[in-house]
C-alpha cells in the first residue's frame, strides 16, 4: 500500500547507566532466534557457531579476552563499525572512494564479475520468476569426486564474485588479495567436512535520525533484501561444496548505543530496547524466509554471559546489557592511546576517523545531541568526541572477534582492498552496479519502475516516491506510476533480486480476479522487470503474454 510519506519523530531515550561487576567469562556461545543451520549430510546438527570456540586458556587466564589489551591492530584489520555508512566514508579529501590515479575515471571499485555470478543472478531471477525461494535446504548435491583443494578454490572463486574492492593503481584485473589468507581456512573446513564458516559485523539499529535518513526503527525491505543476498551467498557456495557456508552476524548496537551518544547524563540516543527489538525482528525475517545459514551474534554471546543450549530472551538481554559493557570495558582497559596513535600516524585511520565525523554530523542533526549543543561550534565539538569514542569501541569490537572467530572468513560492509577481509556491499544496485551502497539500516530503498532498488536517505525521495507500508509499519519507497496501482484487494511483494509478486490482500476472503486495467498494467509492468502472479483465476494467460 502507498500511502503520503510522515515525518516520524525523535528516537526514545535510552537507559544506559549502572554497571554490574565483572565475572569470570565461559566459553563463549550463542543463542540463535533463527532455526540452527543443519545439512543432513552432516549427521549432527550444529548446535552454535561459537559454542567449540576457546580462543584463549581460561582455567589459566581470569578471561579469554584479557591479554587482548596489549593486542595492537593494523589498519586492514580494524573494523569500521556497522553503524558508519561506507557512502560517509567517501569525502573529497579521501581516497578510498577516488579513482585508482588521476586519469582513470572508472569506478574505484573492482566489481568481480564473472560468468558464475551472471549465471547465478539470472537463475535466481528466473527462479523469482516461478515463484521459487533459493535457500540452503534445496540445493542439488555437488560433485564429489574432487580434491579438498579443489573444493576450497571454487568456495573462493563464489566468494570473489560477492566481493568488491579497491583497485590498487596499476592492477585492475587483479584477483582478491585476501584468496591466499583465506585458501587455508576454507580448505580445512573442507577437510573436517564442516560449514565455511564467515562473520560479518553488520545490523546494529536503524539509525537515530528517522527525520532525514530512515523511517522507522524496525528492519525493512533494506534488511530483507540484504537477508538475501547473505542467503544467495551461501546458496552459490552450496552449489559447489556439500557441506554448505553460515554466515554469522555479529551486530555491534550494544558496542557503540552506550559509548556512542552519552556524553552528557541528560544526552542520549538509541535505546538499548529497540537494538534488542531490531535485531529480534531481523532473525524473525531469516526465519521467515528460510535462511537457516544465517546466525546472529550479540556482544554477551563473545563475551561468554549467555548460556549454552538457552534461547536469549529480551529480559535475560536487558540484564546483560550492563554487565556486556562493563566487562567489554575492564577487558580491553582504554583503547583512546592507541587509537590516538593511528589517527596520527596513519593516513586511512585518518580518513575514517574524518568519515566518522561526516556520519556523525547528519545522523545526530534531529538527534537530541543537536537540541542539547549551545551552538554549531558546540555541535561540531560533541561530534568529534563521540567519533572518537566510536573508534575506541571499534577496536574493542575488531580484537574480540579476532580472538573469537580466527578461522571464520571475514566479511566487511565497508570498502578495502580486500588484502584480510571481502569486502561486499549488502545491496545491489541496478543503475549503479560498481557502486558501494548505502547500509540498510542507514537509508531508505527507493524502487524504481524497472524493479531496480537505490539506498537513499529518506529526504531525498519523499518528493518523487510513495510510501509503502507493510504490516503497519514503513517499508520502502516506491516510485510514483499508475503502473503500480492495481486496486485495493492487490498487494505488491519487491523480491530479491529485482522482480515483484502480485497476489490478492491475505485479508480478502473472496475469489479474486484481476480487472482489465490491472492486466494491462501489469503486462506493461512485465517488459519493464520479472512478474510472478499467485492467487487469480485470469493470471497464467496474462504470465504468458506479459512476459513474451
Amino acid at each position: 500500500m502507498a500511502i503520503a510519506a510522515t515525518v516520524p519523530g525523535p528516537a526514545s531515550p535510552a537507559d544506559a547507566k549502572g554497571q554490574l561487576p565483572v565475572k569470570p567469562l565461559g566459553r563463549p556461545v550463542l543463542q540463535l532466534s533463527a532455526p540452527s543451520y543443519r545439512r543432513p549430510s552432516l549427521g549432527s546438527e550444529l548446535r552454535s557457531p561459537l559454542s567449540a570456540i576457546s580462543p584463549l586458556n581460561a582455567s589459566v587466564l581470569r578471561s579469554p579476552l584479557s591479554p587482548l589489551r596489549k593486542m595492537r591492530l593494523d589498519f586492514a584489520d580494524f573494523e569500521v563499525g556497522s553503524p558508519i555508512d561506507p557512502v560517509d566514508l567517501s569525502g573529497n579529501d579521501q581516497v578510498v572512494m577516488s579513482p585508482a590515479s588521476s586519469t582513470n575515471t572508472r569506478s574505484p571499485f573492482s566489481a568481480l564479475k564473472g560468468p558464475l555470478r551472471n549465471g547465478s543472478l539470472d537463475e535466481v531471477i528466473a527462479s523469482t520468476s516461478k515463484g521459487e525461494l533459493v535457500t540452503t535446504g534445496n540445493l542439488p548435491t555437488p560433485p564429489v569426486d574432487q580434491t579438498t583443494e579443489q573444493v576450497a578454490h571454487k568456495i573462493l572463486d563464489v566468494l570473489e564474485v560477492f566481493g568488491r574492492h579497491i583497485i590498487p593503481e596499476g592492477h585492475e584485473n587483479h584477483e582478491w588479495l585476501g584468496r591466499k589468507i583465506f585458501h587455508p581456512r576454507v580448505e580445512e573446513y573442507v577437510k573436517k567436512k564442516e560449514s565455511v564458516k564467515m562473520i560479518i559485523p553488520a545490523f546494529p539499529w536503524k539509525s537515530i535520525n528517522r527525520t532525514d535518513k530512515v523511517t522507522g526503527a524496525l528492519p525493512d525491505l533494506g534488511e530483507e533484501l540484504a537477508l538475501a543476498r547473505l542467503n544467495d551467498l551461501c546458496v552459490e557456495i552450496g552449489k559447489v561444496y556439500t557441506h554448505g557456508a553460515e554466515v554469522h552476524i555479529a551486530t555491534d548496537g550494544l558496542v557503540f548505543n552506550a559509548w556512542l551518544l552519552i556524553l552528557e547524563s541528560d544526552v542520549v540516543g538509541i535505546s538499548d530496547d529497540e537494538t534488542w527489538e531490531y535485531g529480534a525482528t531481523l532473525m524473525d525475517m531469516a526465519a521467515q524466509k528460510g535462511y537457516t545459514g544465517i546466525k546472529l551474534l550479540r556482544v554477551m554471546d563473545f563475551l561468554g554471559l549467555t548460556k549454552e543450549d538457552e534461547p536469549l530472551t529480551k529480559e535475560t538481554y536487558m540484564e546483560l546489557v550492563a554487565e556486556s559493557r562493563a566487562t567489554l570495558e575492564a577487558q580491553f582497559g582504554d583503547p583512546d592511546k592507541d587509537v590516538r596513535a593511528m589517527i596520527d600516524t596513519d593516513n586511512d585511520t585518518l580518513m575514517t576517523y574524518r568519515g566518522f565525523i561526516r556520519f556523525l554530523e547528519t545522523d545526530l542533526r534531529n538527534s537530541p545531541v543537536a537540541a542539547h549543543a549551545k551552538s554549531g561550534h558546540k555541535y561540531r565539538k560533541v561530534v568529534k568526541e563521540v567519533a572518537m569514542k566510536m573508534m575506541m569501541r571499534a577496536e574493542s569490537f575488531t580484537k574480540i572477534i579476532l580472538a573469537t572467530c580466527p578461522d571464520h572468513v571475514r566479511l566487511s560492509i565497508h570498502p578495502s582492498s580486500g588484502a584480510v577481509k571481502l569486502s561486499m556491499p549488502l545491496l545491489e544496485e541496478k543503475h549503479n552496479p560498481d557502486g558501494f551502497p548505502r547500509t540498510p539500516w542507514d537509508s531508505s530503498i527507493a524502487v524504481s519502475l524497472d524493479g531496480g532498488y537505490r539506498s537513499l536517505h529518506a529526504k531525498d525521495v519523499r518528493d518523487t516516491h510513495d510510501l509503502v507500508m507493510k504490516d503497519g509499519r514503513p517499508w520502502c519507497f516506491r516510485e510514483k506510476s499508475e503502473l503500480f496501482d492495481l486496486g485495493k484487494d492487490v498487494e505488491i511483494e519487491h523480491l530479491y533480486p529485482t522482480g515483484i509478486e502480485v497476489r490478492p490482500r491475505a485479508d480478502h476472503e473472496e475469489d479474486v480476479k484481476l480487472d482489465e486495467a490491472a492486466r494491462e498494467k501489469l503486462v506493461k509492468l512485465a517488459k519493464l522487470q520479472p512478474v510472478n502472479i499467485v492467487g487469480f483465476e485470469n493470471a497464467p494467460k496474462f504470465i504468458v503474454e506479459g512476459q513474451n
